[in-house]
């Protein structure tokens, strides 16, 4: 008779167990998908980046381009780029700077478009990506040269901007 009634005090006792044991698995597997929803977004965010960095220094690259084909040609040795605003990309060229006419902000630049046949950031062909960039001259004694790179992520803008300076180096001849 003692064994039936150590039964009948633990009914639903079971029940309230496996509704806590459900309630610490379901509480663990979502901390489990909150830190990987959170590890994607962060790693989103260092890759856009990372591709912004890159894109602005390679707006930089552009610019130190033109002006060693420009010497390497046989114009006048130290023959910069005239100051100003540019949408400047890997395919540019000393003679096919598109100007921006008045500074824009570069949020209003245009998109960079990415070519997947080719794998090349640009301004002509390929699928529009989030990013925007403009190359900013300026002559003040030297070449000083910005890169921005500008892009909407969660809803916020964020920037990279990365600054060179080229001097006239070059012996006189």
């Amino acid at each position: 008779m003692k064994f039936i009634r150590k039964i009948k005090e633990k009914r639903g006792s079971v029940l309230i167990e496996a509704i806590v044991g459900i309630s610490l698995v379901t509480i663990g597997i979502l901390g489990i998908i909150s830190f990987l929803t959170n590890s994607s977004r962060f790693y989103n965010s260092a890759v856009n980046n990372l591709k912004a960095t890159y894109l602005a220094a390679e707006g930089i690259e552009v610019v130190k381009n033109v002006i060693d084909t420009k010497y390497v040609t046989g114009g006048d040795r130290w023959n910069p780029p005239s100051p100003g605003w540019y949408y400047l990309d890997y395919g540019t060229t000393a003679g096919s700077f598109s100007s921006v006419p008045v500074p824009p902000s570069p949020s209003a630049a245009e998109f960079v478009k990415f070519d997947s046949s080719s794998g090349i950031y640009g301004r002509q062909a390929g699928i529009e990506t989030i990013f925007r960039r403009i190359v900013n001259i300026r002559d003040v004694g030297y070449l000083d040269v910005l890169s921005y790179v500008s892009w909407t992520e969660n809803g916020s803008q964020k920037q990279v901007l990365l600054e060179d300076h080229f001097y006239n180096w070059r012996p006189k001849i």
